[in-house]
């Protein structure tokens, strides 16, 4: 109408590029608002895990991308279009322009799908990561460090008299239910009974008070805990020790290293005490007395209640043996295990966002999509039911267009995925990269909100009158003999 009315192409395609860029900035404009407030809580929640997160802010090198990025947007996709549309003159989209936006959609939906995959490995990662051993409770054990060195300390008696001290006053404080300490750890290679040397493990062992595993809620999988007549020559090993070994039962095995000659007395379950994305070794856990030196004890308080309402109370006591020796790092074991992998953790939430968002914007493409097709072919949907098509038919039928559309994406997505994730071989724990159970969940989950996404323009198709259609063709039709005539 604009063109009869003498409107020229250059005019036509001006008003087009106006509107684009006034809606490309208004986009720009509310996505900086929700950016400010999405940094916000980036930064509360990766503070920890990223250094001076806290500096981060929209300064004038964003603002200026953003409004660049979003007016080159605004350009593309809003002039493109343009001329499209007006080098055709039809009111129906061309088999071509209906391909260009399907193609767009399933590639939206291939993004979403790699970045979906990348979460959910990260996720599962996650899941494995927090996996704790039955009875290992970290929330109730509350962790501090001791310097024990200077002249007060260089000698193996006056540090056996600090830790029996810190043993006693622990012991005293209300809610408190076991007290271990951990001296000191030598990686070496361990000598097993009726084992050849050419396969002795190489282990870690540690040096324990004999309540360092109770405190954890570690219990025993074999095998009893040494006794007091037993400490010094009698260890407790784990899991993965008693696998390496791989000569049947290990209760009772003599086994010997430097400064180190003892009986296996039992055997424990894997478990992080430090980190939770270091997988755990073959471990020997040996009575602290015998340990070469000691500098640096971790101390490990089992609590009945809230442990961290005993910290201050724990670090008031451990102060009170002696003044000159430092105590820090006093917090719940949990609280510690969740800071080693705070780093993963904000990747996971960064990369779960942004798969959120490509998630969020693939179902609306795919319902503007099917939205647009169903209003264009209104006459045509008509005609189908004047002619006997049935309303589920015709719902059957959009759904189909959409999920043609999804599943492409899909597969896309998927053989991209496969490839991309490996460069995240180093960020996984205990999950491959081609992970099944993640690809087939997040394809999945993809198309559900897909079909939702397609269910509301078929559910409109489904509705429309073929009567209403029929008149409106016809009306059409005969405009456009009369133009001709």
């Amino acid at each position: 109408i604009r063109e009869a009315l003498g409107a020229g192409r250059l005019r036509l395609l001006r008003q087009f590029l106006v509107e684009s860029l006034l809606f490309a900035l208004a986009g720009a404009a509310i996505g900086l608002a929700i950016a400010r407030w999405a940094i916000a809580i980036i930064v509360r929640l990766g503070a920890g895990a990223v250094p001076n997160l806290a500096e981060t802010g929209i300064d004038a090198a964003v603002l200026v991308f953003t409004v660049a990025i979003s007016l080159a947007a605004g350009l593309l996709f809003g002039l493109t279009p343009a001329t499209s549309m007006m080098r055709t003159r039809a009111a129906t989209s061309s088999a071509g322009q209906v391909r260009v936006r399907s193609g767009l959609v399933a590639l939206e939906i291939a993004m979403a799908v790699v970045l979906l995959s990348g979460a959910g490995l990260m996720l599962r990662s996650f899941w494995q990561m927090n996996a704790f051993p039955p009875g290992f409770a970290p929330d109730k054990t509350v962790v501090s460090r001791i310097s024990l060195s200077g002249p007060s300390y260089n000698g193996w008696p006056q540090q056996r008299n600090y830790i029996d001290e810190l043993f006693r006053r622990l012991r005293t404080v209300p809610g408190v239910q076991e007290v271990g300490v951990h001296c000191s750890n030598f990686n070496t290679s361990i000598g097993v009974e009726g084992m050849a040397p050419e396969n002795q493990p190489l282990a870690a062992i540690r040096y324990v008070s004999p309540g360092y595993l109770r405190a954890m809620g570690i219990a025993l999988l074999e095998g009893h805990w040494p006794g007091e007549n037993e400490e010094l020559g009698a260890v407790i090993v784990n899991q993965s020790f008693a696998r390496r070994v791989g000569t049947g039962d290990v209760i009772g095995k003599r086994i010997h290293a430097s400064l180190l000659s003892a009986t296996i007395a039992g055997v424990v379950p894997d478990f992080k005490a430090s980190q939770l994305d270091a997988e755990p070794g073959p471990e020997v856990y040996a009575a602290y007395q015998m340990s070469p030196r000691v500098s640096l004890v971790t101390v490990l308080v089992r609590v009945a209640g809230d442990a961290a309402r005993t910290i201050p109370q724990i670090r008031q006591t451990t102060s009170g043996i002696d003044r000159n020796v430092p105590t820090y790092r006093v917090e719940t074991l949990e609280r510690e295990l969740q800071s080693s992998i705070a780093p993963r953790r904000f990747n996971l939430l960064l990369l779960g966002w942004f798969a959120g968002v490509a998630l969020l914007l693939a179902s609306i493409g795919i319902y503007g999509t099917i939205a647009y097709s169903v209003a264009q072919r209104t006459q045509e949907i008509g005609i189908r039911m004047a002619l006997g098509a049935r309303r589920r038919e015709v719902i059957g039928m959009v759904i189909r267009q959409g999920m043609a559309v999804t599943l492409t994406g899909v597969a896309l997505g998927l053989v991209a995925a496969v490839g991309l994730t490996r460069l995240m071989a180093s960020l996984l724990y205990r999950v491959t990269p081609n992970d099944p159970v993640t690809f087939v969940a997040v394809a999945g989950v993809v198309s559900a909100i897909a079909l939702c996404a397609c269910c509301g323009p078929a559910v409109k198709a489904g509705l429309v009158d073929p009567i209403i259609a029929l008149r409106s063709e016809e009306r059409r039709v005969g405009k456009e003999c009369r133009s001709r005539w």
